[in-house]
């Protein structure tokens, strides 16, 4: 229906009602979330110059909105612009929302104090409106909304920012002509059940950005199923729960989705630790025994990195059990069933692409090796994600389809949808992975052994209408002792079992089998993007593999455990290139640095760049195929990532794809397309918001790290540039300057205090690396010989977890007692590794640290003292393996006083 029509029936239907008193009346389905991949991701920044803290990440943002504070902010909007929720079953039109967060550009004036309430910046939200008509089932269209909401110094946070947001587009629901004309057609004339599942009662979405503490814990009664995140905001990323307990009730705490590693730690009311697990390889199961009533703590901390993770924990007791709202297993009753296909030969079935469920709703796994399954290595979410999305689920359902005599169209059929009378759609996650590689030890992945189970969201609908036939949720697996193919494989065999369901179920077979459309009609849902490329996971590239990649492209991929070998683990990725052909190379969205290089056929690196964002371009000198390799050392190496590859011979925008769904309208006043006049263009979608500003003095140059800075020729004879940047106590800086040809160069690091750190020089390329010891303004000084030479200066970081900037932190500072009097100097003997203290007593040792609070202490004339290091409950707890006392020192306790600064290595 075009736009002129629509908006014409709208008012047609306004006008009909006019004559009598409108009841406007509607049944709302929960608010969904868009996918993790539909929402921003930002940066929160807070203090009085409003610096960079820490990231905020998709599943927030989706959290943001899912909670139940979202679905009580829509009714408020609703009811208070007129608008009836019936929950009776009468209503003739059902209004559902997919919203998303488009901007989240806020700063925390007092996050410094420890205060989260104080907020300047602006926060936009995007919502997708559909109206369905309950009687048919058919879409009445949809209406879109993107409203702001900006503050300058207001209270409520974060979270409150971006609810008032979300409520700026309820209202704009709630005035929209078109919907309070939809909403004013009569009440059915008997009430139709729910189609809705409604959610478990027992699920508890927490809304983000919240400040607990051991002090201030969230109540919760079992059983309870809580999804949350371990954000910025819960300092030092943990989370802390008040569950009330009978005697010798027994808790159960089941982590049933987690990102990261988190530890879960359960204390009795008088603070005694009851039960705690492993901080190396925390168990996914824990209980503890109440020994007298009262309130106990539950909390949770992420032992790895990255440490802001969203999960979900069942809590429940031996007398509290948690009961599922549906049996698991058996796949789920079709909410609408499907009409009689009428006379007439079957048409083709037509597929749309299987899309993954969000991030956080894919489970995560392990891998084995060899026959006993030994040395287990983890698989991400993100991995599982692109299994699905990598075209190997669309062509075994392709496949699938066609050996049980259907016809298709569509997806990997690569044909047009035409006159396909029915559309079928998946929505795939991965619920169970333990698999085995067999000969791993034999760089050989192909046989494998091992479980994968797998649940399938499928509908099929009516391509002329647009109205749901039939809808299913099957939840199968394999469990495989031995085979060939590999663990994609595995994972295709898991999706087969679903189908094989879904083709016995009697109303599927029925929607399915329908005649063909008289007259072809435009695909159903957007043609995948061609510059994507979604790598299937699991192909051993470290062991000689090549993934083919043509130009543009934008590649989604992880660097996995079957990418590793001794040293490293990488991919790598083959393209050809014409003589004097610019490749530009960019990597975003990885969760730490990663290096990116350009290497021949024989494997020769030609160049290479190290950083969070690594980027470079590169000019063939010559036709022919090379290699782009991206390659993590640190451990875990695991990480997903997207690289974008360009040309500057080959087209950066090609054609969009062409949206295979006929544009619908949405049921706005205000029309996007000017009357006779050209379209008007989308907006673009909103940058990432950049690393917090400041002002440098006069003549000082402002650098980010991350970035890199462009200097351009100068008059020719040496020349001094000064540089200000914002660096994080604890992490592995590195700077680098110069260019082919460009000469010598001198650079120079100064503390915030303004005392020289480090020094390093060379001929045309200089790098200079270091460990920064505090939060600050640090000054860095890049000195040329021949200033009429052009340079780029690059500055990179790798931060440290908590154990690392615990002891990295303030190194080479004196530390002062309360009189001012010195304690102790340190120094590095191995930067990053080994610091050394001079103690005011002449006692000198050094002390080890590694990421995940491993290390030793070493005092002359004495055996080393092994170390383990946790972080319980905001403490750290040091632990000897000699049996030596413990240490303990407090997360949040106020930093030492320093004195001067003595220097960086040990002399």
């Amino acid at each position: 229906m075009s736009r002129v029509a629509l908006l014409s029936a709208a008012a047609g239907l306004a006008l009909a009602t006019s004559a009598q008193a409108q009841l406007l009346t509607i049944a709302l389905r929960p608010m969904t979330a868009a996918s993790a991949d539909q929402q921003v991701t930002s940066l929160l920044k807070g203090g009085a110059i409003c610096i960079k803290q820490g990231p905020l990440s998709a599943s927030e943002m989706r959290r943001a909105l899912t909670s139940n504070d979202s679905d009580t902010r829509l009714r408020e909007a609703l009811s208070g612009a007129g608008v009836m929720i019936n929950t009776s079953g009468s209503a003739a039109v059902e209004v559902s929302g997919v919203a998303r967060i488009t901007l989240a550009d806020a700063c925390l004036p007092d996050y410094g104090f420890g205060k989260i309430d104080k907020i300047t910046g602006k926060a936009e939200v995007a919502v997708e409106w559909t109206l369905t008509d309950r009687a048919t089932g058919a879409e009445i269209g949809k209406l879109s909304t993107r409203e702001a909401a900006e503050r300058t110094g207001g209270t409520g946070g974060l979270a409150g920012l971006v609810d008032e947001a979300f409520m700026a587009n309820a209202k704009a629901l709630a005035a929209n002509p078109a919907f309070r004309a939809a909403a004013g057609r009569p009440l059915l004339a008997s009430a139709r059940p729910d189609t809705v599942q409604p959610r478990d009662p027992a699920l508890l979405v927490l809304p983000p950005w919240r400040r607990v503490s051991d002090k201030t814990p969230l109540s919760v009664t079992a059983p309870r199923v809580i999804e949350s995140d371990l954000d910025m905001l819960h300092g030092y990323a943990r989370e802390y729960f008040a569950v009330p307990l009978e005697a010798g009730e027994t808790l159960r705490l089941d982590m049933q989705d987690a990102a990261a590693k988190i530890v879960i730690s359960v204390t009795d009311p008088k603070n005694k630790y009851l039960a705690s697990t492993d901080y190396k390889t925390p168990e996914r199961h824990l209980s503890a025994s109440a020994k007298t009533a009262g309130t106990h703590i539950v909390s949770l901390w992420a032992s790895s990195s990255p440490q802001i993770a969203p999960y979900r924990l069942k809590i429940d007791t031996d007398r509290r059990p948690y009961s599922e709202t549906a049996t698991p297993g058996a796949p789920s009753a079709p909410t609408t069933t499907a009409s009689a296909p009428t006379n007439g030969p079957n048409g083709p079935v037509a597929l749309r692409w299987v899309v993954a469920a969000p991030l956080e709703a894919q489970a995560g796994g392990q891998i084995g090796a060899a026959d006993f399954c030994t040395s287990k290595e983890p698989v991400q979410p993100s991995e599982m994600r692109r299994a699905i999305e990598s075209g190997a689920l669309d062509a075994r359902l392709r496949d699938d389809l066609r050996a049980a005599g259907f016809q298709v169209v569509g997806s990997m059929a690569k044909t047009p949808h035409g006159v396909a009378p029915v559309s079928l759609s998946a929505e795939a996650r991965i619920t169970n992975f333990q698999a085995c590689i067999l000969n791993w030890g034999l760089a050989n992945f192909d046989t494998v052994a091992g479980k994968v189970a797998m649940s399938i969201d499928w509908v099929a609908r009516d391509r002329a209408t647009g109205a749901e036939l039939a809808r299913l949720t099957t939840q199968q697996g394999v469990d495989r002792k031995k085979g060939s193919g590999g663990l994609l494989y595995l994972t295709q065999d898991a999706f087969s079992a679903n189908i094989k369901i879904l083709l016995a179920d009697p109303a599927v077979k029925a929607a399915l089998r329908r005649p063909a459309l008289a007259a072809p009609q435009p695909d159903d849902g957007p043609a995948r993007d061609p510059l994507r490329a979604v790598i299937p996971p699991w192909t051993p590239t470290a062991f000689g593999a090549r993934i083919p990649l043509d130009l543009p492209k934008v590649a989604e991929s992880d660097i996995d455990a079957t990418d590793e070998d001794k040293s490293s683990a990488r991919e790598t990725y083959k393209i050809n290139v014409r003589a004097g052909e610019t490749v530009s190379i960019a990597i975003s969205d990885a969760q730490k640095p990663l290096r990116v290089g350009v290497l021949d056929m024989q494997s020769t690196l030609i160049t290479d760049t190290f950083g969070a964002s690594p980027a470079l371009k590169w000019k063939a000198p010559a036709a022919g195929d090379y290699l782009i390799q991206v390659t993590s050392a640190d451990k875990p190496r695991q990480t997903p990532y997207r690289m974008l590859v360009e040309s500057d011979l080959r087209p950066k925008d090609p054609p969009k794809p062409v949206m295979a769904e006929a544009p619908k309208p949405p049921l706005a006043a205000k029309p996007e397309v000017a009357e006779n006049g050209p379209p008007a263009k989308p907006p673009a979608p909103p940058a990432l918001p950049s690393m917090p500003k400041f002002t440098p003095p006069p003549g000082v140059l402002l650098a980010e790290v991350g970035k890199s800075v462009q200097r351009p020729a100068g008059k020719v004879g040496a020349a001094v540039d000064l540089y200000a940047f914002i660096g994080e106590s604890g992490s592995v800086f590195q700077a680098r300057a110069g260019a082919p040809g460009a000469g010598g160069h001198a650079i120079t690091l100064y503390t915030p205090e303004g005392d020289e750190m480090l020094k390093a020089d060379g001929v045309d390329m200089t790098s200079l690396n270091g460990i920064l010891p505090k939060d600050g303004i640090y000054m860095l000084a890049v000195g040329r010989q021949n200033a009429a030479k052009p340079y780029k200066l690059t500055l990179a970081a790798d931060s440290p977890d908590l154990f690392q900037w615990s002891h990295r932190n303030l190194a080479g500072y004196e530390v002062l007692d309360q009189d001012g009097k010195l304690l102790y100097t340190t120094c590095w003997t191995a930067p990053g590794a080994t610091l050394r203290y001079d103690f005011a007593s002449g006692v000198r040792s050094s002390m080890s640290v590694e990421r995940g609070g491993a290390g030793r202490w070493e005092f002359v004339g004495e055996p080393a003292k092994a170390f383990t290091t946790q972080l319980v409950a905001g403490v750290f707890v040091r632990t000897y393996a000699s049996g030596d006392k413990p240490n303990s020192w407090g997360l949040d306790d106020p930093p030492p006083r320093t004195g001067a600064y003595r220097g960086y290595l040990c002399r």
